[in-house]
This record gives structure tokens, C-alpha cells and sequence, in this order.
């Protein structure tokens, strides 16, 4: 049974995330001493659990450093993560790794080439980080989760750790949201109630979030009366935050994966009896209480944000990323070529928008087989799940950092994380190691 520890740790994060938002100093500490006890703990041979909690705290951070302005470089949370796994590895030896997510990584080197030759120096520099840094934390954590056996309570310490700074972000939107005399609601996303920061982000983040709940709901051991009314209240507040950002993308997510999971628990309910009863729970509150609540509030227009079947300019961007791709078959235009080639295309300059078309136009066949390769990791990864609740909770996951990458860029870290995290072998429930 989970102690209050949990709750205590979720629950200081609203506090401390609203201090952070009103002094970037305090989000700049934050930030560097997360980093520097990642790094720290990665030296160490001992206890790599510690290792996987902070790339998963620092996950769940991410967006939080960016929205409070922390004196960090952009992509601080994907190389971030990416270094402290990488030297968790290194350190322990652990040289060789997975083939499959080796393969999908080289597969995006050679489009560096054709991006050197066709932009000029500083342009590309930027372009390399900014759309391979997705891709190079995605095969580290491939790397590190690949042959780690993770035991059921370390899989919920690690979501707790997840949902941390998230609670936080979701505090500092509520601020905004309610302390703001007047918001004006459109059938477009919404800065105001999204903390005063990109509400595509935001929405993604908090949508894991409520994935990452819903989960310790579903497949976490017994709880008692009071965490489990906690966590099903972090679920609904956490969720009513994310649809008010008005992006839509981080509630699809979150409920497309949500749904796999549960689905393929179906075998496993009796044991899950009183999971399955917490998000009928959330279920009949949201349906009840909250939307109809949300639409009074939102003056009508998060009914029609919802109901509108529109892409957001994202069947457009694909579009034109494919015929990119059809006019260069082979190797791509080069890594972030496409956003400058889309001005042929859409007539304006646009970062591709979604990570495996973007995939496609920039690199071409390779594109292709890293795309497939992926598709193998999660075909691997479904096949050597040793238990039932394991592998319905690696099928969850696998379907929200695929379909992340589907309809979103990988601007954050969340998705290589999240696929990385599902290709570690899940171990049955009355086994509690965590080994190599």
C-alpha cells in the first residue's frame, strides 16, 4: 500500500511551480540541480533506479523550465536526459547497443550531409540540434530501457516522478486561468489558460499526465481509500486543465493510450477491480460534472474546439512533406530543409509539424526504414512482455509516443522517453527486482 509520500511529493509541486513561474531564478535552480543529481547518480554504480526516476522527473520538467523562463538552453531536457542515461550507461559498461534503435539513428545521418551542402553553417547547426535531438534521446533511451527488467513498483515510482512537475505545470495554468479577469475563447488554442505558454506543449505534457495517473490507478498494487481518491482527483483537475488549453491534441493522446491499456487489460480485470472502478469513477464525473461545467465556463466554445474535425494545418504540412518527399526520393532535403521548402509548397515558411512525415521529406528512404524500425521496436517489445498488465501497460505507451510522433513534432522529450521506457521488460506483479 502506498504510504502518504506520494501525495506529499506530488502535492509541493503546485507550490514550488508557481514560485518558479514568478522568478526564473528559482526555475534556473531548479532546473540545475535536477541535472546535476541526474548526473551525479549516473556515476554511481549503485542503485539505477535513481538513474531512470530523474530522466523520467526531468521529462515531466521540461515544459515547466521552459514556461518559467529558466536560464537553460532550449533543448536542456532532451540532451539532458540523453546524457545522464547515456553515462549511467557508459559507466556501467553496458557498450553495445540495441540493434533495431541503432539502425533507426544512423538511418537519419546521412541527410546531415545533404543538409551541409544546401544551407548555410549557422542555419544548419541549429536545424541538427533542434530535429535530431528528438531522434538521438529517442535511441539513448532505447538504449538504456532496452534488457532492463522494472518491477510493478518501481514502474509506479517512476510514473509519481513523471507526474511531479506536471502537477506543477497544471497548478500554473489553473493560476493563470483563474487569477486572469477575462479570458476570450475561440475556436483556437488558448495562451491564457495555458499558463501564458505554447498551449501544443502544454496540452501534450498534461495529457501525460492524466495517462500517467489513470495508469497508477490501473496497475499500481493496493491503495488505500485516501491515495486512491487523490489520484482520481488529479486525473479529472490535471484533464480539465489540459481540454482548457484548447489544443486538442494532449486529450486525444491521453485517451487513445488510456484506452489501449484498458482494453488489453480486459483479461486481467479481476485483479483490477478496483482500478477499473476509479476511472469508471473519473468517467462519471467528467460526463457529468466537469464538461458540462467546462462549456458554462467557456461560454460554449470548448464544445465547438471539439467537435471541429479540422487538422490545425496538419493534413497540409503532411501533404506537402510527402510530395517533398516524392520530388527527393532518396536521401530528403536535409535535416530542417523541409521548413524552408515548404514555402514552394504552402506558400509560407513552417517547421514540419509532425515528427514522421518531417521524417520522410528530410530523409527520404532512410526515413522509410528508421519509420520501420521503430515499428519493429514496438513488435519486439509487445512479443517478450512477461505479463499480462505489462504488456497492456507497453502497448499504452507505445500508442502515446507513436501517435505523439504522428501528429506532433518532437519538440520535447516525453515521446523518446515514453517509447524508450516501453521497451524494458515489465516483470509480473510478485516480483520486485529491478536489474540489468
Amino acid at each position: 500500500m502506498l504510504s502518504n509520500w506520494p501525495i506529499i511529493f506530488l502535492a509541493v509541486h503546485a507550490p514550488i511551480a508557481v514560485m518558479m513561474s514568478k522568478s526564473p531564478g528559482v526555475a534556473t535552480m531548479h532546473a540545475v540541480i535536477t541535472i546535476t543529481v541526474g548526473i551525479v547518480w549516473a556515476l554511481s554504480k549503485q542503485r539505477l533506479d535513481r538513474v531512470l526516476y530523474v530522466a523520467a522527473y526531468i521529462t515531466g520538467a521540461e515544459v515547466l523550465w521552459r514556461m518559467c523562463r529558466a536560464e537553460i538552453f532550449w533543448e536542456t531536457g532532451k540532451y539532458a536526459t540523453a546524457l545522464i542515461l547515456a553515462v549511467a550507461l557508459l559507466h556501467r559498461g553496458r557498450n553495445r547497443s540495441p540493434a533495431p534503435a541503432l539502425m533507426y539513428f544512423i538511418c537519419l545521418l546521412p541527410s546531415v550531409i545533404v543538409a551541409v551542402f544546401n544551407a548555410a553553417s549557422f542555419h544548419v547547426r541549429q536545424e541538427i540540434s533542434f530535429n535530431l535531438s528528438g531522434p538521438f534521446s529517442l535511441f539513448v533511451c532505447c538504449w538504456f530501457f532496452s534488457e532492463l527488467r522494472i518491477s510493478r513498483a518501481h514502474i509506479e515510482k517512476l510514473l509519481l516522478a513523471l507526474s511531479g512537475p506536471i502537477i506543477g505545470i497544471a497548478a500554473i495554468a489553473m493560476y493563470g486561468t483563474y487569477s486572469t479577469e477575462y479570458i476570450k475563447f475561440t475556436n483556437e488554442s488558448n495562451f491564457a489558460t495555458s499558463g501564458g505558454y505554447g498551449p501544443n506543449q502544454v496540452s501534450s505534457v498534461l495529457g501525460l499526465g492524466v495517462f500517467a495517473l489513470a495508469m497508477i490507478l490501473l496497475t499500481a498494487g493496493r491503495q488505500g481509500l485516501f491515495a486512491r481518491l487523490i489520484y482520481i482527483g488529479l486525473v479529472i483537475v490535471v484533464g480539465t486543465q489540459c481540454a482548457l488549453t484548447f489544443s486538442r491534441g494532449g486529450i486525444y493522446l491521453a485517451l487513445l493510450a488510456s484506452t489501449a491499456t484498458i482494453v488489453f487489460l480486459v483479461g486481467n480485470m479481476k485483479s483490477r477491480g478496483q482500478g477499473v472502478l476509479s476511472i469508471l469513477i473519473v468517467c462519471i464525473v467528467t460526463f457529468t460534472t466537469v464538461i458540462p461545467y467546462l462549456i458554462e465556463f467557456t461560454t460554449g466554445w470548448i464544445s465547438v474546439r471539439f467537435t471541429d474535425i479540422g487538422s490545425t494545418n496538419r493534413f497540409e504540412t503532411m501533404s506537402a512533406d510527402l510530395q517533398i518527399w516524392m520530388d527527393n526520393p532518396i536521401f530528403g532535403v536535409g535535416v530542417g530543409q523541409s521548413t524552408f521548402h515548404h514555402i514552394e509548397y504552402l506558400g509560407i515558411s513552417m517547421a514540419a509539424h509532425t515528427e514522421l512525415s518531417r521524417l520522410l521529406a528530410e530523409h527520404g528512404i532512410f526515413g522509410v526504414v528508421a519509420i520501420l524500425m521503430l515499428l519493429y521496436v514496438i513488435y519486439k517489445s509487445t512479443r517478450t512482455s512477461v505479463s499480462n498488465s505489462g504488456r497492456a501497460l507497453v502497448i499504452g505507451m507505445f500508442t502515446w509516443s507513436f501517435c505523439f510522433m504522428l501528429v506532433n513534432g518532437m519538440r520535447i522529450v516525453a515521446p523518446s522517453f515514453i517509447f524508450g521506457l516501453a521497451t524494458a521488460i515489465l516483470l509480473p506483479e510478485d516480483e520486485t527486482s529491478f536489474s540489468e
